[in-house]
This record gives C-alpha cells, sequence and structure tokens, in this order.
C-alpha cells in the first residue's frame, strides 16, 4: 500500500491506523488522560491558595483578592508617591 493513495474510506482507515502519526497521537491522548489527576490536584490547591490570599471583606466569588477600597488606597497612594517624585517607595 506504500506509494499509493487509499482509494476508499476502508483503506483510507486502515492506512491511518496503521501510521506513526496514529499510533502518537494516541499515546499523546494516554498521557494527557493519565495527567489529568494531577492537573485536578493542582488546580484545587491553586483555588485554595487564592482563597487563603483573598482579604477578609472581598466576596468569596469576587475574582480579586482585594476589596475595591483596598484597590483604591494602594492607587491613590502610589500616584501621590508619583507626583512627589519619591523613588524610594517605587
Amino acid at each position: 500500500m506504500r506509494g499509493s493513495t487509499p482509494i476508499t474510506i476502508e483503506d483510507f482507515v486502515a492506512a491511518y491506523q496503521s501510521s506513526d502519526v496514529c499510533k502518537a497521537a494516541l499515546q499523546e491522548l494516554e498521557d494527557h488522560l493519565a495527567a489529568k489527576d494531577h492537573r485536578q490536584e493542582q488546580t484545587a490547591e491553586f483555588r485554595a491558595t487564592v482563597r487563603d490570599e483573598q482579604a477578609k471583606f472581598a466576596f468569596s466569588k469576587a475574582p480579586f483578592t482585594s476589596t475595591l477600597f483596598t484597590q483604591v488606597m494602594a492607587a491613590t497612594v502610589q500616584t501621590y508617591q508619583l507626583m512627589w517624585n519619591d523613588k524610594a517607595s517605587m
């Protein structure tokens, strides 16, 4: 079959399944599925870390880790430091 183009669907399927491309794709799929549990553990650890770092007064489902007031205060302090040219604090 080498050197000829498959004509029927069955010939094409047989040629693909016996190819190195198919074997590599199946191996990659198996590796991906095997690493799924590890990725789920990492995701759970990440979520727990974000939950621990979140400010006490921030909403638990909020995508940020500090409150709006804290963010505004930090931006205000930074702006005044830039205005006063306080390079030591930058």
